[in-house]
């Protein structure tokens, strides 16, 4: 047994052999990519003949990955190098595994940011990728996989609550009874964080939804019917409906294998539509509904006078899809904390930030977050860690950047979802960057 097991196992903190022990809360993307990074930190130390100096273990509510579904696709374009810093060379090689459409990346064909007026099926904007743009579109499941790779992840861990035992541990405490204490607790928990609510208290951690609804699915067709979907763009494209306004996105997750050319291929289905009244002649907002049928026969009615290739796509969901309503919600960053923790505790990604996905920011954002406090961490060499010192520059950094992008992310999911508002000066159409 390792003395990462160790420690997760018998809740005895680090601090004998002389490690900082992280315990991490959450084993989604930021949480995998953090445990990762600090065995990069490690390695660093090593190689400059200093003994490793952290430790880390995961703790995973769910039973396994996939019991939610994993996700369906997520992009990192700004945030790409911060996460090649993160990751061990070995693993940040691999990342290209992962996008959707490999061979139109090898061919050099990045695609387009189009976006189609749904009722003529004609695009509104089409601006080309530059030459160079460093990016990849990839199928969450994929990454996800690629990260698990030799972490060590306790799933079945529902944290209960958090508790300090003195000056220089944390403790999380699970539902099932174990403890495990650490020097340092990072909440990568998602957009329902227990650590998150343990910060802030119940009311000050609750999300905000939007006036807005969504069906994310995930369908398989015979390549040859994506074909008309593939020549507007090979990997990514939007749309808008004119006449009730509502928004559609598609992106290719898997392609069939290169020797057959008309297998099967995955892509992600997102419509997205205001809640109000009058939306498809009803009184009132239309919610999404409970059942698989019901939610197909819904985007059915939607999409009842949009143009091909859309509606096609939309009028042929297979029954082995999978149709998932959407909580468009936010959570702007905070530093009024109501729980005094001595910055032994912190969160990232939607544990911190919660932010819509019409920017395609959240998950960079997330990145980010991990990266600033890699590198604090590692400031200190092979010397003492100022925890608290660490943890305060951290936050101060992350509320600062990604409070205004959370903004940004709300007003362009409302932009692009009311069709004359996407034009120039819409946050939808802005230019992506880290710092608004």
């Amino acid at each position: 047994m390792n003395d990462e097991q160790a420690s997760g196992l018998n809740g005895i903190a680090q601090e004998n052999d002389g490690k900082t022990h992280v315990l991490i809360a959450g084993a989604g993307l930021t949480g995998l990519i953090l445990a990762h990074g600090l065995r990069k930190l490690n390695q660093k130390l090593e190689a400059q003949g200093f003994p490793p100096k952290y430790s880390c273990t995961v703790y995973e509510r769910d039973a396994s990955q996939m019991v939610r579904g994993g996700g369906f696709s997520l992009t990192i374009h700004w945030a790409l190098e911060h996460l090649e810093e993160i990751l061990p060379d070995d693993m940040a090689s691999r990342i290209y595994q992962c996008v959707g459409n490999p061979a139109a990346l090898e061919a050099g064909d990045m695609g387009s940011f189009t976006y189609l007026n749904l009722s003529t099926g004609e695009p509104l904007i089409r601006v080309p990728v530059p030459q160079g743009w460093k990016g990849a579109r990839m199928a969450r499941v994929k990454f996800i996989d690629l990260l698990m790779e030799g972490l060590d992840i306790h799933f079945s861990k529902r944290l209960a609550d958090i508790t300090f035992p003195d000056s220089d541990t944390v403790c999380a405490e699970f539902e099932d009874g174990e403890k495990a204490v650490g020097n340092l607790l990072i909440g990568a928990d998602g957009s329902r964080s227990v650590v998150r609510r343990f910060l802030y208290g119940e009311e000050n951690s609750k999300n905000r939804q939007l006036p807005i609804r969504m069906i994310n699915a995930r369908v398989t067709y015979p390549m040859g019917q994506l074909k008309t979907s593939y020549d507007i763009d090979p990997h990514l494209f939007h749309g808008g409906d004119p006449e009730q306004n509502g928004y559609w996105m598609y992106a290719l997750l898997d392609m069939p294998p290169r020797d057959q050319p008309n297998g099967p291929a995955s892509v992600q289905l997102t419509i997205s539509w205001p809640f109000e009244r009058g939306y498809l002649g009803e009184k009132e907002g239309t919610d999404p509904p409970e059942s698989f049928d019901e939610k197909r026969d819904l985007l059915k009615r939607i999409s009842r006078n949009w143009a091909s290739p859309v509606r096609d796509l939309l009028h042929n969901i297979p029954d082995d899809s999978v149709l998932r309503a959407v909580n468009i919600e936010e959570w702007l960053p905070s530093n009024e904390r109501e729980r005094k923790t001595d910055q032994r505790v912190a969160v990232v990604g939607d544990a911190a930030h919660l932010m819509t996905s019409f920017r395609g920011e959240n998950a960079n954002h997330g990145v980010v977050d991990v990266c600033n406090l890699l590198r604090l961490l590692g400031e200190s060499g092979a010397g003492k860690i100022d925890i608290k010192d660490v943890v305060s520059k951290y936050e101060e950094e992350m509320i600062s950047r990604t409070r205004p992008a959370t903004v940004n992310a709300r007003n362009a999911c409302l932009d692009a979802n009311h069709y004359a508002n996407v034009k120039p000066g819409s946050m939808f159409l802005a230019r992506r960057s880290m710092y608004s």
